[in-house]
């Protein structure tokens, strides 16, 4: 590859991450801003708990119904790239007929369905109309991402969520059906795009079965669904148990603290998006120096951000009134906000796993993280409350890292990552925020060490910010060997 290539390249990967970063806090911004509008003037609570309760339901089973097959597209970029189009082809039709049984069998056992999922038929048809389209854009998305065509991206984004926000009310205010009107308006964006993307990667691909694909993305995905569903088990059974063991109001402070978390897991996200597709490029060509080099700037990022948002915390939580500032959420917000840099630790080895094509490996890990969480949760949310939820949290998502990392070192003996970088800074990073916890009630002092500490690591990582600098904005340097 060219210097000039590799530069080309470089920058579109920075751009891509940037963007996908101020999307994603755009359309939170959105759902953020439009939230208050629906529980205040739009929607009674009976309704807001019926769409909750439709919204948990499809975010369960888009993943259960469908096999993600999405999640194989990275990976089939490298085995089947002459013919990407027609391997996105494949598999859209595929996860079209995976989902098509599991709506013919609620349709045949309509009772039971709308049992278990608590809600009428009509919900379960506009559920599974949605969940029939989305796939597709779901596959575009992530051809996008390899692509770094970060402003398709952001366009396909934008107006799903925006044309949510926007039919959404007008379907209210035009219906007589409040929630029916919140239902149809939360999908038809999605349903409308989706069916013009389908066609499009239909008219592209013009491959409607192909044995290999089809067996290729159950091999990836499939593995992977436990992983997904143990994951939303991690992030949502301590609030669930909070609810079901010290009632509304500890539930309420807690959920708060959390939010708090998802700022983080926002940007994980966002940045997980452009390394993702960097990474896994490094690891086909086995440029193994230059991924390790990278991934310490790309750790000590997140991990500044985790220790500067557990320092400012009280301030953060005091947006939400005043009283969301105490022991119940101070002393769990730490912990909590803690998980996150473990979660996002592990993401890179999960990423490992998914690129080996090795994806049962993850579901195992992440269900053995899930269970030792409930476990924990059932043990000291009834002593502790919210704080025993948010060490139940944290160890989880500790033991959520070793796992994958015991797993993926089984699998790729080549050593991909600083692990001696990692494991310092994690330690780091955990006295850090012990220490913040401790001078909560001195904003002054805190914000002054908070201000040496950034300095500090500024100071100790130049080099490192230079390499990701260099690897994003510069040439690399051809003549010269990759040194650590």
């Amino acid at each position: 590859m060219t210097n000039a290539r590799i530069q080309t390249t470089g920058k579109k990967a920075l751009s891509a991450g940037i963007w996908y970063t101020v999307s994603n806090l755009m359309i939170r911004g959105v759902n953020l801003i439009t939230a208050p509008i629906f529980t205040n003037f739009l929607l009674t609570k009976a309704q807001i708990g019926d769409f909750n309760n439709y919204v948990s339901v499809m975010t369960l089973l888009t993943i259960v119904t469908t096999f993600d097959l999405y999640t194989s597209v990275n990976r089939a970029h490298y085995d089947y790239g002459q013919d990407l189009d027609g391997y996105m082809s494949a598999i859209t039709v595929q996860s079209t007929l995976i989902t098509g049984v599991f709506y013919l069998l609620c349709v045949v056992f309509g009772d039971f369905a709308q049992t278990i999922f608590s809600m009428d038929m009509r919900s379960i048809h506009v559920m599974f109309i949605y969940i029939l389209t989305a796939p597709a854009i779901q596959i575009l998305q992530a051809k996008h991402r390899l692509d770094m065509r970060y402003k398709a991206f952001v366009l396909i984004s934008s107006v799903t969520v925006l044309g949510n926000a926007l039919l959404s009310v007008g379907l209210i205010l035009l219906m007589n059906d409040a929630y029916m009107g919140r239902l149809i308006g939360s999908v038809l964006p999605t349903v409308v795009l989706g069916i013009g993307i389908y066609c499009l990667l239909l008219f592209r691909g013009k491959t409607f079965f192909k044995k290999e694909y089809w067996r290729n993305a159950l091999s990836i995905s499939l593995p992977l669904v436990p992983h997904l569903v143990s994951t939303t088990i991690l992030a949502q059974f301590s609030r669930m148990m909070v609810k079901n063991m010290r009632g509304s109001a500890a539930a309420g402070e807690f959920s708060t603290v959390c939010n708090l978390m998802l700022i983080l897991v926002l940007l994980w996200n966002s940045f997980n998006n452009a390394w993702q597709p960097w990474s896994m490029e490094r690891m086909n060509k086995k440029e193994y120096a230059k991924l390790r080099r990278t991934s310490r700037a790309y750790m000590g990022l997140f991990y500044v951000l985790v220790g500067g948002l557990v320092a400012i915390g009280p301030e953060v939580l005091a947006l939400f009134g005043s009283g969301y500032v105490n022991n119940n959420t101070l002393f769990p917000m730490p912990l909590i906000l803690l998980s996150a840099a473990f979660q996002f630790t592990a993401s890179m080895y999960v990423n490992v796993e998914v690129f080996e094509k090795k994806t049962l490996f993850a579901s195992m890990a992440t269900i053995l993280a899930a269970c030792v969480n409930i476990v924990l949760n059932l043990l000291l949310i009834p002593r502790l409350g919210a704080l025993g939820a948010g060490i139940s949290m944290l160890v989880g998502y500790i033991l959520l890292l070793v796992f994958h990392y015991a797993f993926s070192r089984r699998i790729e003996k080549e050593r991909l990552y600083d692990e001696k970088f990692m494991l310092v800074g994690l330690l780091i990073l955990l006295a850090f925020s012990g220490l913040m916890t401790l001078l909560y009630s001195t904003i002054m002092l805190r914000y002054g060490m908070l201000t040496v500490a950034l300095l500090l690591v500024v100071f100790l990582m130049r080099r490192d910010i230079g390499v990701i600098l260099k690897i994003f904005l510069k040439k690399d340097e051809k003549k010269k060997p990759e040194t650590e």
